[in-house]
């Protein structure tokens, strides 16, 4: 089955990009907790890139509120976001703020899709 609506011989020279992996990977430890939850709690939702995203940045959330202790203002959890450096939220890239970099995800995620209609990520 065709569901791109291309040609599969033509699958190969297709590279998509992404800000988080492909929510159909094995690779990672988060995206498996990811579609476990999905599994659980929305059974009949179909797994994607933008609920990904949203549960990646749901887990900085709660780490950051975690870290920024009980005593919490505005202020303080805006500082232990920037604070944030090199940390493994288990999804190949590491997440790292800073006072002028509040993107989180450094640099792309690469996929190709393979003969079986499904998407891969692979390093170029």
């Amino acid at each position: 089955m065709n569901i791109y609506n291309i040609d599969p011989k033509e699958y190969e020279k297709i590279i998509v990009t992404q800000v988080v992996p492909s929510p159909f990977s094995n690779d990672y430890k988060t995206v498996k907790e990811f579609r476990e939850a999905m599994k659980k709690y929305y059974p009949e939702e179909e797994l994607n890139y933008v609920a990904l995203e949203g549960y990646i940045n749901a887990k900085v959330l709660v780490d950051a509120l975690k870290l920024s202790g009980e005593d919490i203002n505005q202020e303080k959890f805006i500082k232990t976001l920037e604070s944030m450096k090199e940390v493994d939220m288990s999804v190949g890239k590491k997440i790292v703020y800073s006072s002028t970099d509040h993107q989180g995800l450094q640099g792309i995620y690469f996929s190709k899709i393979t003969p079986d209609a499904t998407f891969r990520i692979f390093n170029p």
